[in-house]
């Protein structure tokens, strides 16, 4: 298991207090760059591990995380009161395109010339620092809570309906590319995709056990994705999704090979 990007994530943490000799918007860089790629490390050390060890190494990291020295609290006015007063958005600050208030925060705070320049810069920092910090935290700290879900999922997966834990896997990951799910339940067009899956030659294959009735598998729907299908005899038309699940199922094939 590899622990190289929380290692850097947590490093970049402990930096922010008291800036390390970095500027604010370097570290702000840093902290977005580092969030992103432990997501992704996550990732990989998830598709390693055995599903019922996922959850013991997705609290690791929420623990090793929460143990740092950080605001827990997200105070977004303390950083809109110099958005507004500069004319700008977070977005563009994380591009570097407001040169107004990227004078305050892009050199060292101890860098400035006059004792007045280097408070304000501080005060500035302090704030957009602080801010990011919980933003790019709770980004990971909310992750790990959705694929702990996930997992607790997969591992307590249908297995009336699917022929594997992988076919299992290979459907939710048809639904979230696709876009149509929501925490709360599903998103228009979920009953098209759900129709094109069912009804595709290779799904009855690979992914379904044999036999398994339209009115099981949308009790499943209704049941794992709050997908509130009213009738059990019928889906949506599925025309919109019948090519995309063709190349969704082919590459499942290929890799299952």
């Amino acid at each position: 298991m590899v622990q190289i990007e929380l290692n850097h994530f947590c490093d970049i943490i402990k930096e922010t207090y008291p800036f390390a000799g970095k500027s604010g918007l370097s570290l702000i860089s840093l902290l977005i760059e580092y969030s992103d790629k432990l997501i992704l490390e996550i990732d990989e050390n998830l598709l390693l591990l055995p599903i019922e060890k996922s959850g013991l190494y997705l609290d690791f990291v929420k623990k090793k995380i929460s143990s740092e020295n950080y605001d827990s609290i997200l105070w977004e006015k303390k950083i809109q009161t110099y958005l507004d007063k500069y004319g700008t958005t977070q977005k563009q600050i994380e591009t570097f395109q407001n040169s107004g208030l990227l004078f305050l925060l892009s050199d060292y705070y101890k860098d400035y010339e006059t004792h007045e320049e280097r408070q304000e810069a501080y005060d500035c920092q302090r704030k957009f620092v602080d801010y990011y910090t919980t933003i790019c935290v709770q980004k990971i700290l909310n992750y790990c809570d959705n694929k702990s879900t996930g997992s607790f999922k997969a591992y307590n997966y249908d297995k009336s309906i699917f022929t594997s834990l992988s076919a299992f896997q290979w459907f939710e990951k048809v639904l979230n590319e696709e876009g149509l799910l929501n925490t709360d339940g599903v998103k228009r067009g979920f009953q098209g995709l759900a129709k094109a899956i069912f009804i595709n030659p290779d799904c009855k294959k690979h992914i379904f056990k044999n036999n398994v009735q339209l009115k099981t598998y949308i009790e499943f729907l209704n049941e794992t994705y709050n997908s509130e299908i009213s009738s059990n005899k019928d889906l949506s038309k599925a025309d919109n999704y019948i090519i995309n699940v063709s190349k969704y199922t082919s590459d499942f094939l290929k890799s299952n090979n």
